[in-house]
């Protein structure tokens, strides 16, 4: 953690204007020896280029990139301006922190100070401070009390429990775990029937072995009776000092308004904007979720610019750091934005509130896809992985008879795989592709073909041995056999190679595809290890498997999973007879951290649960040839979808008129974007109510 000295800071100072109080700074840092006498300039130009004013009167003056050769070392000066400067737009600075770094070290630093200086009241302090050591002691947070602990690492949410002492020890534990109770606590809360608050709401506390202010919630999957009343959610409350009782008269006021079930059936940051903000989302609200790329997150400059798209409309906006607190913050706050420590790979959730609001989040969007003013991230590239690709022998019989000899018409045999035919159809729509994974080194050929004649890059490592065949044949009643075949065997070695290279390069692609199933030699729990990495790495992850692989990837967290109603099934441990069931399970998975769930539903069409909704898609009534590579074509179509900043509905309605195409016909690919565009003009796209 960061140290500031008493000699770091200035105390009482004056300046006539920004560019007096820059050069103020520029000279203490030249003096402590943190920068080169041309540092100021830069200081200088970052103000043209940003305000670097963070708001309840704190400016963090510094410099631009091309000075950083300027910077000898690390380091900051403090100046105190009682009387104010004015820093541009109506804003007045009272304590500007000049900030020396070289690179990125400066990050932290930024986020330790924004923590502490986000509260209004700590920056009104700093105003009226008259000695460096009063500046030091709120500055790093010294005059502070701990602040109420209330976040993702304190929710339990839709586990299976049948009573309440599981909800009782699942808080505990995490009341114990954050250090705000004692055993005292422990033993209490455990023992004594909890307060029912009614719709399903209980409360427990305790007077004794309270160490810090805290809340835990516990939620069970399915409601439970207790004595003949309803229990679905338990809010357990450690009290310390008052802190709690904001969330506690919120909780209230849902309770008195009869919403308390929006608890019942609000996701992580959702349940927890609703107990910790004013500005918590309503029935009307609008939401989208998008991954910051910037390398360094959102420091000072990306957040302006993020802060500047939102000043731009009229509606509410919150945003949430998915992978952070999970609390909003008020999107119009640069000093709340930056205090969310949004890093490389973070999701981060916006809602809206306003006549503007559907506009606000594209122009979010379209920002964050843009760099945020640090060069354009969204460079439309994919890469596709596929450990275990196939030769698909693809045939036509009128009826398979058992123990008989079946007369089958060849329709095809192609070179395939399932990140393979999502590769054609994203070329087909002119997107640029890069395939990986594993081949066999004895029947390599026709895939190097297939590679070259598309024109894809090709980063497959080959491995001893033949990549396998798949035979799949279809009936008269569209029905598809499959006989999946044995492969290549992929060794220790080989799978330790993949890894370092492949962690090396997919970085670089605004998505990846990870899609089919494991080839021998690799463990449901190394593919589990790499795909959590992978996901640091890029965060957009697109996964299509079943089976082992499904449910190995899905503890990753990917961004989109496409599993179909049957894989659903197995990952949920249950039947899923109606509608209602599969989207309680796409929740589920939501739950989880993934940002979206598309269900292939068959001939039904295709079920989309996000953040913004969820819809379901029909397609329109063709002739089958083929079900072959249905399901990576609709792949093709979500992943091109998202990557042209489509809305949700053009994208599904894309993604199911793109598989409906495939099955019309032999082979995967896009070969008519005329018959395309006629098929997604009779895709039948709902919201599903």
């Amino acid at each position: 953690m960061f140290q500031l000295s008493v000699q770091d800071i200035h105390p009482g100072e004056k300046a006539g204007d920004k560019e007096e109080a820059i050069r103020q700074v520029a000279a203490a840092l030249v003096q402590a020896g943190n920068v080169a006498e041309g540092y100021v300039n830069g200081m200088l130009a970052r103000e043209q280029q940003t305000s670097t004013f963070l708001g309840n009167g704190i400016a963090i003056p510094h410099g631009t990139t091309d000075t950083r050769d300027q910077v000898l070392k690390t380091g900051v000066q403090v100046f105190q301006f009682p009387e104010g400067v004015t820093w541009g737009d109506g804003q007045v600075a009272y304590v500007a922190i000049g900030i020396a770094a070289s690179s990125d070290e400066h990050l932290g630093l930024l986020r330790q100070l924004t923590h502490v200086l986000s509260d209004d009241s700590v920056a009104e302090q700093l105003k009226s401070a008259t000695t460096a050591e009063e500046l030091r002691a709120l500055l790093m947070g010294e005059k502070q009390s701990e602040q109420l602990k209330l976040d993702n690492e304190m929710l339990t949410l839709d586990i299976v429990a049948s009573d309440l002492l599981t909800l009782q020890a699942l808080n505990a534990a995490r009341l114990k775990e954050a250090g705000a109770v004692d055993a005292t606590f422990v033993t209490k809360a455990i023992n004594e029937q909890p307060l029912n608050l009614g719709q399903g709401i209980w409360l427990s506390d305790s007077a004794e072995g309270n160490l810090r202010s805290a809340i835990a919630v516990s939620r069970a999957a399915n409601a439970f009776d207790v004595d003949g009343e309803t229990a679905a959610m338990l809010v357990s409350v450690a009290m310390n000092d008052d802190q709690p009782i904001a969330v506690l008269k919120r909780l209230a006021d849902l309770l008195l308004d009869n919403k308390a079930d929006r608890l019942l059936k609000a996701d992580a940051a959702t349940l927890l904007a609703l107990l910790t903000s004013d500005d918590a989302p309503t029935d009307d609200v609008l939401s989208a979720e998008f991954v910051v790329r910037n390398e360094h997150g959102l420091h000072a400059r990306p957040g302006t610019m993020l802060v500047n798209t939102i000043k731009q409309f009229n509606s509410d906006i919150t945003v949430t750091n998915l992978d952070g607190t999970g609390k909003p913050a008020n999107g119009r706050s640069l000093m709340k934005v930056v205090a969310l420590g949004v890093k490389k790979g973070h999701r981060l959730r916006f809602t809206a509130q306003g006549a503007d609001a559907e506009q606000a989040l594209k122009a979010i969007g379209d920002a964050i896809a843009a760099g945020l003013g640090g060069g354009r991230i969204m460079s439309r590239r994919v890469a596709t992985i596929t450990l275990n690709p196939a030769y698909d022998l693809v045939g036509f019989c009128p009826e398979i008879e058992r123990g008989e000899v079946n007369l089958v018409k060849t329709t095809g045999l192609h070179a395939a795989g399932k990140g393979i035919n999502v590769a054609k159809v994203l070329k087909d729509l002119g997107i640029d592709v890069t395939v990986g994974g594993f081949l066999g080194k004895d029947n390599q050929d026709g895939f190097q073909q297939l590679f070259s004649e598309l024109g894809i890059a090709n980063r497959f490592q080959v491995v001893q041995g033949r990549t396998r065949i798949n035979v799949k044949l279809t009936e008269k009643d569209g029905e598809v056999t499959d006989f999946n075949f044995s492969g290549f065997e992929v060794t220790p070695a080989d799978w330790e190679r993949f890894v370092t290279d492949s962690l090396s390069w997919l970085g670089q692609f605004d998505m990846v595809c990870v899609s089919g199933s494991l080839p021998s030699g690799v463990s449901p729990e190394a593919f589990t290890d790499w795909m959590t990495r992978l996901r640091s790495q890029c965060p957009c992850i697109i996964f299509d498997s079943s089976r082992e692989a499904l449910v190995a990837g899905l503890k990753a967290a990917p961004w989109l999973v496409k599993p179909n109603r049957r894989e659903l099934e197995i990952w949920a441990g249950r039947k899923l007879p109606e509608m209602k069931d599969v989207i309680e399970a796409a929740h589920a998975l939501r739950e989880q951290g993934i940002a979206h769930v598309v269900i292939s539903l068959g001939a039904e069409g295709a079920l989309w649960v996000n953040a913004s909704g969820e819809w379901i898609a029909k397609p329109p009534s063709v002739d089958v040839v083929s079900t072959v590579g249905a399901g990576d074509s609709m792949v093709g179509g979500l992943i091109y979808g998202l990557l042209m900043r489509e809305s949700s509905e053009h994208t599904l309605r894309l993604a199911t008129a793109v598989a409906a195409l495939a099955v019309s016909q032999s082979n995967v690919g896009i070969t008519d974007r005329p018959q395309l565009a006629a098929m997604m003009a009779r895709v039948d796209l709902q919201p599903f109510n």
